[in-house]
């Protein structure tokens, strides 16, 4: 926090006001600001579109095959649905200097 209060050995607040600009060369085709308020605009579609989604695996996923093939399958889509959720919490629970590491209860 301190470091970014700082530019030129100097105290300064330059380092804020210029996540309003697009940079020296045009840099950015936008503002921090701006990249922040359409993430907030986007947040909700995105949501509403893992829920659904999410929604649709699990009724496939849930119901008992009549073939072995149809299991063959379920298990693969259960499986390629599962692996990233348990890769990024493992990371998270093995590495504990890891930024979004929580500790074990």
């Amino acid at each position: 926090m301190v470091r970014s209060l700082r530019r030129d050995s100097a105290w300064t607040l330059d380092n804020y006001t210029d996540l309003g600009s697009t940079g020296g060369r045009s840099a950015l085709l936008v503002t921090v600001w701006g990249g922040c308020r359409e993430l907030g605009e986007a947040w909700p579609s995105t949501a509403a579109a893992i829920a659904d989604l999410g929604v649709a695996v699990c009724l496939v996923v849930s119901r008992r095959p009549r073939s072995r093939a149809l299991a063959r399958v379920i298990t693969r889509l259960d499986a390629a649905f599962i692996l990233p959720l348990g890769v990024s919490a493992g990371g998270r629970l093995r590495f504990p200097h890891h930024p979004g590491a929580r500790p074990l209860a």
